[in-house]
């Protein structure tokens, strides 16, 4: 048996259109079991629904609510509220919570943990059940008991836009949040993005607390988005299948084929593997092999060897045609950049006398094409 979530319009006379969310409950043929609306006379967005341990349903929407209905939650605004909507197993509402600020804010993601209810949405708002609001359109992380009372919340972003879709929960209870940033402030940092109007892919790792473990932003130049195509495969590998408009640059290794004449800059899908490597940290993830790096772990300075056939020739006789210099970038798990270096020959050392102990991640690119990348464990 399957259940899916759509949404239903519906014309209130000849001037706008208003719409319920919609659940449809399918048997294994595909056959419809029976469908049910939650909303009321205004605006009501269903974007996220899942099915709960005790055989119920609880579903997540963007609702601007008004008279009749059976949203009977009280928003906090005449503007969207993020509604989460507790059904038993025979659809009857058990209990309704009306979520959010003065703004625009909403549900795009849910899940089931083993004490309650973790969702995801966007939030415009700084005030009501909303605190930590960087700008424009957060991505907002709450976490609610069996009852739908909040425990903890968390905004996630910078001063421009970011969005998430959809939620992981690793074993050990850490939540894994994929989704599309325009920001390079606040909890934001590493996007390669040249235009404030485009998107990096942005991952976040966050402790069962609501903590900011690690962030991690993943791109282009160009416009990189995801939208639902992410698969678990481990609690530490995760295949993304996104979209891309613009490479060679930065993490983006292929080239978009060409669009249509007249029609700009295209997306093609673009599908790769991550993997989070602050977890066996001593395994180093050099997968080209081609920089050396030692001692590792390391205390007082990292030595990165990299071949001479790899280092540009800077000589005054060097032609237009070759590669451009090399450099390391090395950031911390945040994505914040400690350091810049210089690759001008065989042998290039960081010293890290003064670098607190952790994780620390390393780029050799030539200009935008990373050529090699691994991480680096500082013990002090």
């Amino acid at each position: 048996d399957g259940i899916r979530g759509a949404q239903e319009s519906r014309g209130l006379g000849d001037v706008y259109k208003r719409q319920d969310s919609w659940m449809v409950k399918l048997n294994s043929n595909g056959e419809k079991e029976w469908d049910f609306t939650i909303g009321t006379s205004g605006m009501d967005a269903g974007q996220a629904i899942i099915q709960t341990s005790d055989g119920g349903y609880l579903a997540g929407s963007s609702s601007m609510i008004e008279e009749g209905g059976n949203i009977t939650c009280v928003p906090h605004s005449y503007k969207a509220d993020a509604v989460l909507v507790k059904l038993d197993s025979m659809r009857n509402i058990e209990w309704q919570h009306c979520y959010g600020g003065s703004d625009y804010d909403g549900v795009t993601a849910l899940t089931e943990v083993s004490d309650g209810y973790i969702f995801a949405g966007y939030v415009n708002s700084n005030d009501g059940d909303i605190s930590g609001w960087h700008g424009e359109s957060d991505i907002w992380i709450v976490k609610t008991d069996f009852s739908g009372n909040i425990l903890w919340q968390k905004c996630l972003g910078g001063s421009r836009s970011e969005y998430v879709s959809k939620l992981i929960i690793n074993d050990d209870d850490e939540i894994i949040i994929p989704g599309n940033t325009q920001s390079n402030n606040g909890d934001v940092f590493g996007n390669h993005t040249l235009s404030e109007h485009d998107h990096d892919i942005w991952v976040v790792k966050l402790s069962e607390e609501g903590d900011l473990l690690w962030q991690q932003c993943i791109g282009g130049i160009g416009d990189e988005r995801l939208d639902y195509g992410i698969i678990k495969k481990s609690d530490n590998n995760y295949v993304i299948a996104g979209r891309t408009n613009y490479g060679p640059s930065y993490d983006v290794e292929c080239t978009p084929h060409p669009p249509p004449p007249g029609w700009g800059a295209y997306p093609d899908f673009w599908v790769f593997e991550i993997q989070d490597t602050t977890t066996n940290i001593i395994n180093n993830i050099n997968t080209k092999e081609i920089i050396k790096v030692y001692p590792n772990p390391a205390q007082d300075y990292v030595l990165f060897e990299i071949p001479l056939t790899v280092i540009p020739d800077t000589g005054a006789g060097t032609s237009a045609g070759v590669r451009k210099p090399l450099a390391i970038t090395i950031t911390n798990i945040f994505g914040q950049i400690e350091t810049k270096l210089s690759v001008k020959n065989e042998k290039t050392v960081w010293e890290c006398r003064e670098v607190p102990s952790g994780i620390y991640f390393y780029w050799l690119q030539s200009g935008l094409n990373v050529i090699d990348r691994g991480k680096v464990l500082i013990i002090k």
